[in-house]
């Protein structure tokens, strides 16, 4: 008994100062100011949404329906939009594009573009500056010029009405590239079919008489590829971006018929044609030669007068002259100078 007692008393003592001692009491006095700002989360926390999202139905992303008859329906030929048949066509109506102020709108720009990547990298004097621009810019549009009336070329071959204006072949170098943004631009010119007509109606590009005498170039000008090759080159060098453009594409986007206008210092594009036709991107590329020799904004690269004035509506109104700059920055991913599209 006596043993058992003394055990017992011993053990007493020992939760006695386990409970009293200092550490336990410090512990106890942190736990209780944790306790004070809450429970302790060990979850990563995560932030709040910053941007709301559009609440959408689950009805809508459904098909409406039977995908079943649908596909039939399209299969046979019995399902989409008929024209009467005489209001069909089986040529595509020729638009005559302006070359030479297409030409003159690729040599603008492109000697400013030059001429800014001259400057920040290279300490010469202006003249000098200048003098390097204007060369390399001449040589450089004469390559693009020869690229456009190689896709034309594609596009109306078998046209027997202009077909006389495409017998000619360039000599080019292999591969065949020319600064970015007119590669899109250019991959992107060809036939297309107009959506929202009455009648059905196909529109093609094509080049006026006598361009192809010189591939849309000036009648002095001399197309050399080694020479051209070589400016590209340097180009290159000066940090300008270049590509190859697919010319087996004959089907292109409206880029190229939209109608400039002028509102005193501010400009816009005419949508001549229904607006489901048009897009913002196709505008913004349109804007590539919307400028003439003299760097003002008002040059028109087609003539519609044969069918019609109509406008149903503009696009990139407001814009300035700089919209040229601010679109081949863009499209070529050229950020070294800060243009952004719409700026």
């Amino acid at each position: 008994m006596t043993s058992n007692s003394e055990a017992l008393a011993k053990k007493a003592d020992e939760a006695t100062v386990t409970i009293n001692s200092p550490e336990r009491s410090q512990a106890k006095a942190q736990k209780t100011q944790v306790h004070s700002h809450g429970r302790p989360q060990t979850e990563r926390p995560t932030e709040p949404l910053s941007k709301l999202k559009q609440i959408s139905s689950s009805i809508a992303d459904s098909p409406i329906g039977n995908p079943l008859v649908i596909n039939s329906a399209q299969a046979e030929g019995q399902l989409g939009v008929f024209y009467d048949r005489s209001n069909t066509t089986r040529m595509p109506t020729l638009i005559t594009l302006n070359v030479n102020n297409i030409r003159s709108s690729v040599r603008r720009l492109l000697r400013d573009v030059i001429y800014e990547n001259i400057v920040t990298q290279r300490e010469q004097d202006v003249a000098t500056m200048q003098a390097s621009a204007l060369h390399l810019s001449n040589i450089i549009a004469r390559g693009v010029c020869v690229m456009l009336y190689m896709k034309l070329r594609i596009v109306n071959y078998h046209d027997y009405r202009v077909a006389g204006h495409y017998r000619k072949k360039p000599k080019v170098p292999t591969p065949f590239e020319v600064p970015q943004p007119y590669a899109l631009a250019i991959s992107q010119l060809g036939m297309l079919k107009l959506s929202g007509e009455v009648q059905e109606l196909f529109l093609s590009p094509t080049i006026p008489d006598g361009a192809d005498i010189n591939f849309c170039l000036e009648a002095a000008e001399a197309w050399s590829p080694v020479q051209y090759s070589t400016a590209l080159e340097q180009a290159k060098k000066l940090g300008l971006r270049t590509s190859t453009v697919d010319l087996t594409v004959k089907m292109g986007s409206s880029w190229w018929l939209y109608r400039p206008v002028s509102e005193g210092d501010t400009f816009a594009l005419e949508c001549p044609w229904n607006e489901e036709n048009f897009t913002a991107n196709t505008a913004v590329l349109a804007t590539l030669f919307c400028n003439n020799a003299t760097g003002g904004f008002n040059n028109p690269i087609v003539t519609l007068d044969q069918l019609g004035d109509k406008n149903v509506g503009t696009m990139l109104y407001g814009m300035t002259n700089l919209m040229s700059r601010n679109t081949y920055y863009a499209v070529s991913d050229e950020s070294t100078f800060g243009y952004k599209i719409g700026i």
